[in-house]
């Protein structure tokens, strides 16, 4: 059996021990973005375009494999807001949103003191930013192309690595 056959069916299982064993081995061969191990493990709670849903995430956010996830990229998928429970991404490195309708973040963000990339471009609604963006001492860049958003709009901290 191929290796990416191997893994689907794992994550089909919906066993926890082997869904830890099927991403650890995504891991390693790098076969399947992040979105379609959420649609192959929890179908019916697939990210839900068209009300910006985030069950998912609200479903399991203590999880430990959400500690793992570095990156997350939900480029047009429609969202209209962020769960709080964003903050247990805790290793969260990189957040792209583009294209989507945000209008804000939830102040929890500032919570994910390893982010270095936020990507709102494209959020043609995005016209408030929580104070406690500032709080993210780590972030070396935060395009805001396509937005609402001045610079008065960003913390000070921020003023450095804004990309308008």
């Amino acid at each position: 059996m191929e290796p990416k056959q191997k893994l689907i069916d794992l994550l089909k299982s919906k066993k926890a021990s082997e869904i830890r064993q099927a991403i650890t081995l995504n891991k390693t061969l790098n076969l399947l973005t992040v979105n379609e191990i959420f649609k192959i493990v929890y179908n019916k709670y697939d990210w839900n375009k068209e009300g910006g849903n985030w069950v998912l995430l609200e479903e399991y956010p203590k999880h430990s494999t959400w500690k793992k996830i570095t990156t997350i990229s939900l480029q047009k998928y429609g969202l209209k807001s962020l769960p709080s429970s964003i903050e247990n991404l805790t290793n969260l490195q990189t957040l792209i949103l583009r294209d989507n309708f945000l209008t804000t973040l939830p102040k929890e963000i500032g919570n994910l003191k390893n982010l270095r990339l936020i990507s709102l471009m494209g959020n043609q609604e995005m016209n408030h930013l929580p104070k406690e963006i500032g709080k993210l001492r780590n972030l070396e860049k935060l395009n805001l192309k396509g937005t609402d958003l001045t610079l008065d709009d960003v913390p000070k901290s921020l003023h450095s690595v804004v990309r308008f």
